[in-house]
């Protein structure tokens, strides 16, 4: 029953880091994209070491890239 559920839902698309996002909130998560950010532009080298990998935790979190972006420029805007 577990596997046939877990099969359902790998099939619409839900991954493990999206329901585990989906059980925190789009606010948590969101919070936790913007310290990355702001973590990674403290160490330096931000565009070139952390950007892509921290935009693809943000994709298996379930935001679209765009949505992203607008954390992402959010975060520049105040520096």
């Amino acid at each position: 029953s577990q596997e046939k559920d877990n099969l359902l839902r790998l099939s619409q698309g839900f991954t493990i880091p999206k329901l585990f996002a989906e059980g925190l909130g789009g606010d948590k998560v969101s919070l936790a994209l913007t310290d990355f950010i702001r973590f990674a532009l403290a160490e330096g080298g931000y565009e070139k070491k952390w950007r892509d990998e921290i935009k693809q935790v943000g994709i298996w979190l379930g935001y679209f890239p765009e949505q992203f972006e607008q954390i992402e420029q959010k975060v520049l805007a105040k520096r």
